[in-house]
């Protein structure tokens, strides 16, 4: 042996005893040719581990797959690269051209608003349009089938697709997050109001994300897709237009504030993180398999959105609330449930073994949790008691309100129309469901609309051909329309024969309570029969592969990785 080929050995030597310190590729583990990667070795020296490097790959290790495929796509994309930049030009130019007024006396004010308006553009148009396309793309190509197959459960690629878009609010909000601290330094800037504007931005664009996933997870066809897109851009673009406004509200001083504005303020956060909430159930049930329990976590969100609308209601009497107030917002919940209501009468009554295995056992947990399994009975049931129950809440608040005024004749004819236009959906959308089986669930807004403008515009026919009154009193046709009848009612004094109404208004006023009872008895009688689906016991076989699977894993891990999902 040489000289030099002892040299070699020994060098060979020491690199494998300072492994932990030095890499070594050879010329044809890098593509070269192999023959003479014993003369040329390349080394590349490794960095040696931190302290919170063993931290962050455990972490990185639970994030979700959904989470890493989601960020990568977005953040490599061209509209990504695009909006990022073109976001930090607007800036640029919001600075300048804010500097250049500095005879201004509200510089930090005027700023702050520019930025704000400037972060609109990729927050509430350019990253909800992201996340709904995530969505709709999984149904054209056909992979939400095949991630729907693994052991990854719908909520996780729900919630994946949503946490990267909350990474892309992040990214977004800090090409401004310099400026607008900068803002801090000038006049009529305090630092509530810098926290409150970037909290309000990432709220209102997290919820738009929200609404994304729920209109992308019943995008299942091409055609559904695109008319869906364009009513969400529309949306979007309504909502940007609002966020300039709401952008000049926020830039403002807040001392001036009475103490009312804070309960609204609150109360419309309530109301759009409980909305984002819904729909963020609401497309995870979408995209769950028919055989699962899609209804309970769904009404559970409806019973939260409940709950806040009656402390809501409580609130408002102590902040001087009237009658009109009242009835307003009494209007708004009843529209709420006849909507709710409309589109869980159109599921199927069939339920599958797996959720006949998981209804109550007890009488008890029968009568609390009965409604929430699905059927479109129950849901018919749901809608119904929480909208009667909405309107005892109002009667009971007027009647303790020192100053408040009970016009209880609204209060029941409001509950008739929403027991018959509710009573009339349920009907027809079983009907349609007995004709097509497989229609799709937004038919029951179609249903709705039937049910509620076809009598109005029956009425507006007859009006236009009989306008001189000689075959239909006006007063009869008045009640045909939910409106004008709580209109004419909020005009008369009371029950009686003396309260200004003529024998043809009583006559339509009767008419609209006598099919409201009709109706309605009909809807509860059908309803009720889903209640006679009895209880399955579980399977043995499926009890011996549970205790399996909890046996092999006992933390009950049961993601896959992304090689595993995607290989």
């Amino acid at each position: 042996m040489t000289n030099q080929e002892k040299d070699t050995a020994s060098s060979a030597e020491k690199i494998e005893n300072e492994v932990d310190e030095i890499s070594i590729f050879s010329a044809g583990s890098l593509g070269g040719d192999t023959s003479v990667a014993e003369d040329v070795d390349l080394r590349i020296a490794v960095e040696k581990d931190g302290r919170l490097d063993p931290f962050l790959d455990t972490a990185s290790d639970r994030f979700s797959s959904i989470l890493v495929k989601e960020t990568r796509q977005a953040t490599k994309s061209r509209h990504f690269v695009w909006t990022f930049f073109a976001t930090i030009i607007i800036t640029l130019i919001v600075t300048f051209v804010g500097l250049s007024d500095r005879a201004s006396g509200d510089l930090g004010q005027s700023l702050l608003m520019g930025y704000l308006v400037a972060l609109g553009l990729p927050l509430m148009i350019i990253v909800p349009i992201s996340t709904f396309q995530s969505l709709s793309a999984e149904h054209g190509d056909g992979t939400l089938q095949l991630i729907s197959i693994t052991t990854m459960k719908p909520s996780e690629i729900v919630v994946g697709k949503l946490c990267s878009s909350f990474l892309q609010i992040l990214i977004y909000m800090s090409v401004l997050a310099p400026c607008v601290t900068f803002t801090f330094l000038l006049r009529g800037v305090d630092v509530f109001q810098i926290i409150l504007s970037l909290v309000c931005a990432f709220g209102l664009s997290a919820s738009l994300c929200c609404l994304g996933l729920a209109m992308g997870s019943i995008s299942n066809t091409r055609i559904i897709s695109a008319g869906m897109q364009l009513v969400f851009v529309l949306v979007l673009l309504a909502f940007a237009w609002s966020w300039c406004f709401m952008a000049y509200g926020l830039a403002q001083e807040f001392g001036g504030f009475p103490a009312e504005a804070y309960f609204w303020i609150s109360s419309w956060a309530c109301g759009v993180l409980s909305t984002a909430l819904l729909l963020l159930v609401a497309a995870t049930a979408q995209i769950t398999f028919d055989s699962e329990n899609r209804a309970s976590y769904l009404r559970i969100a409806m019973l939260v959105q409940q709950t806040l609308f009656i402390a809501f209601m409580i609130g408002i009497t102590g902040v001087g609330a009237g009658r009109t107030d009242m009835l307003l917002f009494m209007l708004i919940h009843l529209h709420y449930w006849l909507l709710m209501g409309s589109l869980m009468t159109m599921t199927s009554h069939r339920l599958s073994n797996r959720v006949r295995r998981s209804m109550p056992r007890t009488v008890l947990g029968r009568a609390f949790g009965g409604l929430l399994i699905p059927g479109p009975g129950r849901g018919f049931l749901f809608a119904w008691t929480n909208g009667i129950f909405g309107i005892a809440v109002v009667i009971v608040l007027l009647l303790s309100t020192p100053n408040g005024t009970l016009n209880l004749e609204a209060l029941v004819l409001s509950s008739f129309y929403f027991s018959m236009f509710l009573s009339c959906c349920y009907i027809f959308n079983q009907f349609i469901r007995g004709c097509s089986p497989h229609a799709p669930i937004w038919i029951g807004f179609l249903g709705l609309g039937i049910v509620m403008f076809l009598p109005t515009v029956f009425v507006a026919v007859i009006e236009a051909f009989d306008y001189r009154g000689r075959y239909f009193d006006s007063g009869l046709l008045v009640y045909s329309n939910w409106y004008a009848a709580l209109g004419r009612t909020e005009i008369m004094a009371g029950w009686s024969q003396n309260s200004g109404r003529n024998s043809m208004e009583w006559v339509g006023y009767w008419t609209v309570a006598l099919t409201a009872f009709l109706t309605t008895g009909y809807a509860l009688l059908s309803a009720c029969r889903e209640f006679s689906v009895t209880t399955l016991a579980t399977p043995a076989h499926v009890l011996e592969e549970d205790r399996d699977h909890a046996r092999r894993d006992p933390l009950g891990r049961k993601e896959e990785t992304i090689d595993d999902i995607f290989a």
